[in-house]
């Protein structure tokens, strides 16, 4: 297990993007038992005013993911009130509580799509937990699998917070509203950000002085800054 550790560790430092996030994961699985699936998210500040973040998944099912939002499982999900710095085996956790509907709604979706077997590791950074996901029976019973997480998960929470702060906090707004944003962002006029929309050009801006009003900013400029954090010194 050394050898892994040190070679897990090694290509953490190089992670600074999600997409190279999933790719790391996908490194780690080849130190894990073959059925292993993993998912790696961060949540920020306390239930019910969770924000939810997917950074990375290898193997996962991506409608059980869509599914999870959807239904607002997270709210449900026992894992994520979980105590920290310890494997949590999710079939003594299960075992452990007597379940809501809502948990029971949960646990049948988790058996629908093959994940009631595996463990889970969480690190804690200030409002952000970080969590760790493993599925599948040999992951489960592998107590190295176990051993290696408990070794590289405080790196690995730092590089997946300090990710999720370098994004733009978009929670509040909507998807159409989002799409706005992604297309003012890439340079786009609002004539050509209203056809990709479908919306009219005036409807558009009113759309974006709404967003700027959602974050105090006070033009276009200012709304970047706020989003992107620049803080540019001053000359």
């Amino acid at each position: 297990m050394a050898n892994s550790v040190i070679i897990l560790l090694d290509e953490l430092v190089t992670v600074n993007h999600p997409d190279q996030l999933n790719r790391y994961l996908n490194s780690m699985k080849s130190h894990l038992p073959t059925d292993s699936r993993l998912l790696l998210v961060v949540t920020q500040s306390a239930l019910p005013a969770l924000v939810l973040h997917h950074l990375a998944g290898v193997d996962w099912p991506g409608q059980w993911l869509s599914l999870y939002r959807k239904e607002a499982f997270y709210l449900v999900d026992p894992v994520l009130r979980a105590a920290p710095h310890v494997p949590i085996v999710w079939p003594d956790l299960m075992a452990s509580i007597p379940p809501t509907r809502d948990e029971n709604r949960f646990f049948h979706l988790c058996a629908r799509y093959g994940l009631t077997r595996g463990f889970s590791w969480i690190e804690e950074r200030g409002d952000y937990r970080v969590i760790l996901s493993v599925a599948g029976v040999e992951a489960e019973r592998d107590r190295a699998a176990q051993d290696l997480l408990e070794c590289l998960m405080p790196r690995l929470a730092d590089v997946a917070v300090r990710i999720v702060s370098a994004r733009p906090n978009l929670s509040r707004l909507s998807k159409r509203e989002c799409h706005i944003l992604h297309c003012m962002t890439n340079g786009l006029p609002d004539h050509e950000t209203a056809e990709r929309v479908g919306l009219t050009t005036r409807t558009v801006r009113d759309k974006i002085n709404k967003i700027k009003l959602l974050y105090g900013a006070t033009n276009r400029c200012h709304l970047m800054s706020i989003l992107f954090g620049l803080d540019f010194p001053a000359p």
